[in-house]
């Protein structure tokens, strides 16, 4: 048994479109972001809640992105403060 998520690695195609959307658009704070040259990407930690994170890393040439979800298909679901927990969650 776990007792609770450490983090979410998500890798972007668009480095600040996505930092932009989940630190911006969302709320999430920037624990950390660090440029890693031998690599030439970014990885930026950012806050979830409960010691939990998101870990978005950019990739110089990421593979492209299928046209439809690959099976199993991967999703995350996020609750907001005053959301009703689960809400629209079909499964």
């Amino acid at each position: 048994m776990f007792d609770r998520l450490h983090h979410v690695a998500v890798i972007c195609a668009d480095y600040e479109r996505a930092r932009h959307f989940y630190a911006d658009v969302l709320g999430f704070a920037v624990i950390r972001e660090v440029w890693r040259a031998e690599r030439r990407s970014w990885e930026c930690d950012l806050a979830l809640g409960g010691g939990a994170m998101i870990e978005l890393f950019s990739f110089p040439d990421p593979p492209p992105r299928p046209t439809r979800p690959v099976c199993p298909s991967n999703s995350m679901k996020i609750d907001r403060p005053g959301s009703a927990r689960g809400a629209g969650h079909s499964g």
